[in-house]
């Protein structure tokens, strides 16, 4: 990586980058888990047209290793928009159906935490217990959902919203 790096570092300014170069830079920067500067390389690699898919997710997985999720989605998300015709799309979705089914299952396993409140002593409580679940179970179901549209073979979500529909008939 130090070595790349000082490659780019000594670019003559007057020539344009060597846009493999710095694609590579990025791909021996996820390599060794260096991810903030695999996110700076993949990115420059984007400007300059190059490999601009893969750079996205892998862009991607580099904000997921960091922890942040949110940036792991949007950078998805416009991945996907922006090409539809990619080879990785398939990874992209998959990506973000497990990232959606596993926020839907912490909002299901709440929604049973919340039912399971119910005892002898608050069963006048009983509507409003049912309505504090119902929004996590909500939630929970419209994250499932979200998790098959992009990723229709997970075989999670099924279950979490088969779940989520026995929960609500009782």
């Amino acid at each position: 990586l130090a070595s790349f790096e000082a490659a780019i570092a000594a670019w003559d300014e007057t020539e344009d980058m060597d846009a493999a170069m710095v694609y590579n830079t990025a791909t021996c920067a996820r390599k060794i888990n260096d991810n903030e500067k695999a996110l700076k390389y993949y990115a420059q690699s984007k400007e300059l047209n190059y490999r601009e898919d893969v750079a996205t997710f892998y862009m991607g997985m580099a904000y997921k290793d960091m922890g942040k999720e949110v940036d792991m989605e949007k950078t998805l998300l416009g991945g996907i928009e922006e090409f539809p015709n990619s080879k990785y799309i398939s990874y992209m979705k998959k990506e973000l159906g497990t990232y959606y089914v596993k926020q839907a299952n912490d909002l299901l396993s709440n929604g049973i935490t919340i039912l399971n409140t119910r005892v002898d002593g608050n069963r006048n409580d009983w509507d409003a217990i049912k309505e504090k679940a119902k929004f996590e179970l909500d939630e929970a179901n419209e994250l499932a959902d979200k998790a098959l549209k992009y990723d229709e073979s997970n075989e999670y979500a099924l279950p979490i919203k088969t779940k989520i529909e026995e929960l609500m008939k009782s």
